[in-house]
């Protein structure tokens, strides 16, 4: 995340405000998250003019008097704190906001005249309506957990006005904080609220997760250091009680040479016993120091680890987090410090999750179940959807209006392996060389000539009626007529494990390996970066259309992914039903999906 604290005529005598906020210089504190205060002071006093600050500071101890506590513990004890201190003064025109951050979820409470919202796409959310109690202490907090497309805004009373009126907040709705906004801000005070003075305090995740942070070594805990001696004192001290409970025989003196004989035989038989009893005491202590130092040997992974993950949360670097991640998944393995390494596993997937703009909530409209085939393809036409089946040469196509199902019988015996839809017609093909066309009611049939070296056909797609193919070499063959056309310049390296191709003037490849490439005009220009988690498992097909973003389906996640056209992930999200997910298309409008899930259809507003 990105913060910004914008202060408007700070000079104002009339009024004493600040925004202070403090980063945790090591693991322990940190695991208590970020403080942030935004206050303001009316007609301070001379004594006032710190009076902000002595709040923060009171704030931050008692927030992290307890490394182990919660945030939300954590804040509490802060409020409390604070809620002491106010009643000791007596301070009537003030308005302060505390609130924390750990793991993209914000804790919040404030007093007084401060506002504070919560900017999605869609809403805004007043967080300060949805606190009540006293206008002069603490008396409760709210909490929730922020995706990657909100901001919170943070406003003294002045510069709410500024804007509210100014419509500033519907502009941070859509878009990264940035110059262009900074500029109407400073253009709407200067022109329209000279007076206005106080602070905008914007915590943004639109733009990055990134924040500039120290790297610091994690602190251990206070822990009491390992002495040698004292473990062998208590060794010994047990040996020597030990011994106490052995009887040894008295020797007496005037006894003759050969009882004195016989009683030496029985000292050595009491000897061997004690020998093996010290050698079984060192060996004791020496496990003991071998698995003290074990323990601290993995207490110190365990924090090198968390420190890792600290400093990947804070370079916005969602690969080193996942490498993170899989390390703590070995850690974990193993059985070392598993309760602790698993909490913050836990931890560490709800960032990743976060950080991949994971929706697990979706509105699955159910359309029909196919009932005359069982499809393995669909493709949307005009208010028809049309599927097929590589094990049957027919085809089944449902009117979305009426729901009404129609059964085809194609020209040729083989199933149809592939099938797209472009130009106002839905091409069907049937291996080996058998491309159906479909527009309106009419069917035409074709046989195409096969390349010369031909290869088996791995994908198909098509773009203004054309029928384009990827072959197992990773070639692509475009057929405007019956005689194939290599696309790809001969100078481009080819892709050899590619399995799934889509158009929209540019071709989209995905290739094994969860790789994907965009192709223009026969030349490839740009690798996609798939970073997502969980990591992609098996996508087997990529789904785009002029007007609509690119699709990956990965099954074995029970996702779906929905990309921009620069290879970013926009939304990933997850349904049981979608382990059987065998198809996607995009409707006419682009504002819809339809789903092959089985045999049932369903659709789902993008």
């Amino acid at each position: 995340m990105k913060i910004y604290e914008l202060y408007f005529n700070p000079e104002d005598k009339k009024k004493v405000f600040e925004s202070l906020q403090y980063k945790p210089e090591n693991a322990y504190k940190r695991r208590a998250g970020k403080l942030y205060m935004v206050g303001e002071v009316i007609s301070p006093k001379e004594e006032d003019l710190s009076f902000l600050q002595t709040i923060f500071y009171k704030a931050k101890e008692a927030y992290y008097r307890t490394p182990s506590a919660s945030p939300e513990k954590a804040l509490k004890e802060a409020l409390q704190e604070v809620n002491n201190f106010l009643k000791e003064k007596e301070q009537k025109n003030i308005s302060v906001a505390l609130f924390s951050s750990k793991n993209f979820t914000v804790y919040f409470s404030a007093i007084g005249n401060i506002k504070a919202f919560l900017l999605g796409k869609k809403e805004v959310k007043d967080l300060k309506k949805e606190l009540t109690g006293s206008a002069s202490s603490f008396e409760n907090m709210i909490s929730g957990k922020m995706s990657k497309n909100e901001k919170l805004v943070v406003l003294t009373s002045e510069i709410d006005e500024l804007f509210l009126k100014e419509k500033i907040i519907e502009d941070m709705m859509t878009v990264p904080f940035n110059d262009q906004i900074t500029e109407k801000i400073s253009s709407a005070q200067q022109e329209k609220f000279p007076e206005a003075s106080g602070i905008a305090f914007i915590m943004d995740f639109t733009t990055s997760l990134k924040e500039k942070e120290r790297k610091l070594i994690s602190e251990k805990p206070p822990t009491e250091n390992f002495s040698f001696k004292k473990l062998l004192t208590e060794k010994i001290s047990s040996l020597q009680k030990m011994i106490k409970k052995i009887k040894i025989p008295q020797i007496n003196p005037k006894k003759t040479l050969g009882k004195i004989k016989s009683i030496a035989l029985k000292e050595k038989r009491v000897f061997f016993p004690l020998l093996f009893l010290c050698v079984v005491i060192l060996g004791s202590i020496a496990i003991t120091i071998e698995r003290r130092m074990e323990s601290g040997r993995y207490h110190e992974e365990l924090l090198l680890l968390e420190e890792k993950i600290m400093e990947a949360r804070g370079e916005d670097d969602l690969q080193k987090m996942k490498k993170a991640f899989y390390e703590l998944e070995a850690f974990i393995e193993e059985g070392n410090l598993k309760e602790e390494a698993e909490k913050l596993s836990s931890t560490l997937q709800e960032d990743l999750l976060t950080l991949s703009s994971t929706q697990k909530e979706v509105d699955l409209k159910k359309i029909a179940k196919i009932e005359e085939i069982n499809p393995s393809q669909m493709v949307s036409g005009e208010e028809i959807l049309y599927f097929s089946s590589s094990g049957s040469s027919q085809i089944s196509t449902l009117y979305l209006e009426d729901k009404r199902e129609h059964l085809y019988s194609l020209p040729g015996e083989t199933g149809v392996m592939f099938t797209s839809f472009s130009g106002g017609r839905v091409l069907f093909f049937s291996p080996p060389d058998i491309v159906t066309s479909l527009e309106g009611d009419n069917f035409s049939v074709r046989n195409i000539e096969l390349p010369s070296d031909h290869e088996e056909f791995v994908a198909f797609s098509s773009f203004m009626g054309s029928p384009y193919f990827l072959d197992s070499k990773g070639r692509i063959f475009n057929y405007p007529e019956e005689t194939p056309l290599p696309w790809i310049k001969k100078e481009e390296e080819y892709l050899k494990e590619s399995i799934s191709i889509s158009i929209d003037g540019s071709i989209f490849i995905l290739a094994s390996g969860n790789e994907m490439y965009r192709y223009y005009r026969g030349e490839k220009k740009e690798k996609f970066n798939l970073l997502s988690f969980p990591p992609l498992r098996e996508v087997k097909k990529v789904y785009t259309e002029i007007n609509a973003p690119l699709f990956l389906a990965d099954p074995k996640e029970e996702r779906l992914l929905i990309l921009s056209k620069e290879g970013e992930i926009e939304k990933q999200i997850f349904d049981e039903k979608f382990k059987d997910l065998r198809d996607i298309s995009v409707a006419n409008d682009g504002k819809k999906i339809y789903l092959l899930l089985g045999k049932e259809v369903y659709s789902l507003d993008i």
